[in-house]
């Protein structure tokens, strides 16, 4: 190599890497001294290459102890040498390359990760799932998705067997057609699918009937009034996008197998059937197909694993009495108890055609001598009204008045403890569910109950809990009342109408309490909503109607509050020394109003409506709530109705006024319901009470009126005044 190369090459790193490049071809090693050096500063001077002359720069001899290591452990080596290049990569990664590693590895534990988290696949899954899932959370951008493995269900959804429904949130309406549009175009196009999506209307379909509703809005708008419909049929917020049926994931060979008793024709469906749920947030809160599917995927799971623990062999391993159950418990925590015993025969004897039952007691096989001496059967009555209802029988004697006479005595005790104000039975019912003997009403009632049939004890016992609770004795919990609603179910009495509506009404009622009322006792707790769900829902299973106006005004006074009150800065009150509400939180009210919106819903979906009896617990809902365009609209509701609007209903909405003291409200009251009192056909007279709650009401208002009317000052509230003055003047004189 030429040395004038060498020397005009003044960088010694320059000249090592242009000295290596040479070498390496003739299979030399080349060593620098100078790579063990630290590094020169910058602001030095430049050095000379004469003076790393004492340094040798390259050698043709390798060294005998590197080459001993080298050769004894050549594995070491290798692995010491990518992990070398592997730390050497991550030195050399640019900042920029580093701030996304940094994020990918802090996307997991990131606030938003948990939304855009991916469901974990089910065993046995399809392959297309994996793609499908990553496609809809990361392309299109649905959160919390949920993934229902309803492949074992029995029966099969509406959807079809094998059924695999994935349950994703849009951020909007328009990003629910977005995404219904874009997932079916990628099906079409990578997979060749043909998918159905139920909701989803074509791009120039949507734009023209938007059109065409903005049209008709602008049309109501000049008119005066407003375009009301209940479903317009494009801003549902829910698009069911049907897959299809996919390869793979069928269920085992063993389950595809016809039962012997299997009727019909066709064939089993091989593969896997899947669907996308797009929502957005209300309406998957509305809907909750997580929750019914997954009360369906628990029963599954409890059923498979009693089947498990029951396998015939076992079954006929066990000794003692064995019962055969003619109902399955479809409430949770309440079971029908009907049995026929099987006396000494196994537990696969069958019962001939036999339409009474006798409610048996625990005993053994060897008192089968003992059950021929008893009575024979008499008339049995059906256990529900209903002539269709699988449900078992129970036997009743003919004369049950005449051989229950306690029972009649226990009721009477119950009506005379209804009758007695809330503070006197509270001190009647001693302190609490335990307690028999500290009071002569509960000294006459145990002992009465005592005397009354079995059978009989729990409905009694459990209008005993209604009363207690619904008088306010803060001894007597709710839990109880549910507890002894689950023995009378449990003891297969008819539960009647009225004892329905009873429980309800104890389970939704607000508590008693002389404590100052705080934001989490103006309300109900979750937990008496539920209990009062649960009561609700066993009895549309016993065939009772559900759907009624009654039922829907306990549920409307129980999601709503106690007292009035008020939430955030806009709700600020005009005057503030009046004003006596109470301040929550603005998540609880809306909570508080998705609530009546869902009630709402369902009495349109039911065509359930309110009577005019229940328009002043509605007013007063509403009122109470702070949902004052609700309030207004039943209040012009009852006058586009036709229906009279008497001083009670005034009386009602004053006295509302006057219990929250808002000044704003207090003015749109004087204003707007007032001047009606005397245009109402046919019109209500301006008494004295009525004058006393408007006066109250114009104080509220203008605390200096009485000086503002003795100094006849023109205005309106001044004449309303005056008005009043002269009802009570004439009410006076006429009783004198």
């Amino acid at each position: 190599m030429s040395r004038a190369v060498l020397r005009g090459i003044r960088c010694h790193a320059c000249r090592y890497d242009v000295i290596q490049s040479f070498v390496a071809v003739a299979g030399l090693s080349i060593h620098s001294s100078a790579s063990a050096l630290p590094q020169r500063s910058n602001f030095l001077p430049p050095q000379s290459p004469l003076s790393v002359s004492h340094a040798r720069p390259f050698t043709c001899s390798t060294s005998r102890r590197s080459s001993n290591t080298a050769n004894q452990n050549p594995e070491s080596n290798e692995v010491k040498g990518k992990e070398e290049a592997l730390d050497q990569n991550a030195e050399h990664i640019p900042w920029y390359l580093r701030y996304q590693q940094q994020q990918v590895e802090t996307a997991a534990s990131h606030p938003l990760g948990e939304r855009q988290a991916i469901p974990a696949l089910p065993d046995n899954a399809p392959p297309i799932l994996d793609e499908l899932l990553q496609h809809i959370s990361v392309e299109i951008g649905l959160d919390n998705l949920a993934l229902l493995d309803l492949r074992g269900v029995d029966p099969h959804p509406a959807l079809g067997a094998n059924l695999i429904m994935i349950v994703g949130t849009a951020r909007s309406i328009k990003h629910v057609n977005v995404s219904a549009d874009r997932l079916c175009r990628w099906l079409r196009s990578q997979h060749k699918m043909r998918p159905v999506a139920d909701g989803l209307m074509g791009r120039n379909e949507l734009k023209i009937k938007l059109r065409r509703k903005a049209r008709r809005a602008k049309l109501a708008s000049s008119v005066g009034s407003t375009l009301e419909q209940a479903d317009d049929g494009l801003t549902t917020g829910w698009i069911c996008v049907n897959v299809g049926t996919v390869k793979g994931g069928e269920s085992p060979q063993s389950e595809l197998v016809k039962p012997p008793s299997f009727e019909g024709f066709g064939t089993f469906e091989s593969g896997t059937k899947i669907v996308v749920q797009m929502m957005v947030e209300d309406k998957r809160s509305e809907l909750d197909l997580e929750g019914l599917w997954g009360a369906v995927l628990a029963r599954k799971a409890r059923k498979d694993a009693w089947a498990a623990n029951k396998s015939p062999s076992s079954a006929k391993a066990e000794t003692g009495p064995v019962y055969t159950s003619t109902v399955i418990p479809r409430f949770p925590g309440i079971g029908l108890r009907s049995s026929s015993k099987i006396f000494g025969l196994n537990g696969e004897q069958r019962r001939g055609i036999c339409n009474t039952t006798r409610l048996l007691t625990n005993v053994s096989a060897d008192t089968t001598a003992q059950e021929t001496t008893r009575p024979p059967f008499r008339q049995a009555r059906p256990y529900s009204k209903y002539p269709n209802s699988s449900t078992a029988t129970r036997y009743v004697p003919p004369n049950a008045a005449a051989e229950w006479p306690q029972s009649s005595q226990v009721k009477s005790l119950l009506q005379m403890l209804g009758e007695l104000s809330p503070e006197e039975a509270r001190h009647e019912l001693g302190a609490g569910p335990d307690d028999r003997s500290s009071t002569i009403f509960l000294r006459l009632f145990h002992e009465a109950l005592a005397s009354a049939p079995v059978e009989a004890r729990p409905g009694l016992r459990l209008g005993l809990m209604c009363i207690a609770v619904t008088s306010g004795h803060p001894e007597y919990p709710k839990q109880r009342v549910f507890e002894a609603f689950q023995q009378f179910a449990m003891s297969e009495f008819h539960i009647s109408k009225a004892q329905g509506r009873q429980v309800l009404a104890a389970l939704l009622c607000f508590p008693h309490s002389d404590a100052e009322i705080t934001p989490e006792t103006a309300r109900l707790p979750t937990e008496d909503i539920e209990l009062a769900m649960k009561v609700l829902e066993h009895l549309s299973l016993r065939g009772e109607n559900i759907f009624a106006e009654d039922i829907f005004l306990m549920l409307y006074n129980g999601c709503s509050y106690r007292v009035p009150v008020r939430y955030g800065a806009a709700d600020a009150p005009g005057s503030l020394y009046v004003e006596r509400s109470l301040y929550v939180e603005e998540a609880d009210v809306k909570e508080m109003h998705e609530r009546l919106t869902r009630i709402q819903k369902a009495m349109k979906a039911t065509l359930t409506s309110f009577s005019y009896d229940s328009y002043p617990d509605l007013l007063r809902a509403h009122f109470y709530l702070n949902d004052m365009p609700g309030f207004w609209q039943h209040w012009h509701r009852m006058g586009l109705n036709g229906w009279l609007r008497t001083k009670q209903h005034y009386l009602l909405v004053l006295n509302l006024c006057l219990e929250r003291g808002n000044e704003n409200y207090i003015i749109r009251v004087l204003d707007e319901c007032v001047p009606m009192i005397e245009r109402e056909e046919p019109p209500v007279l301006l008494d004295a009470e009525l004058a006393e709650k408007i006066m109250a009401c114009l104080f509220v208002v203008d605390p200096q009126i009485r000086d503002h009317a003795q100094e006849d000052v023109l205005g309106p509230y001044v004449q309303l005044w005056n008005k009043c003055l002269n009802a009570l003047f004439l009410e006076r004189a006429s009783l004198e």
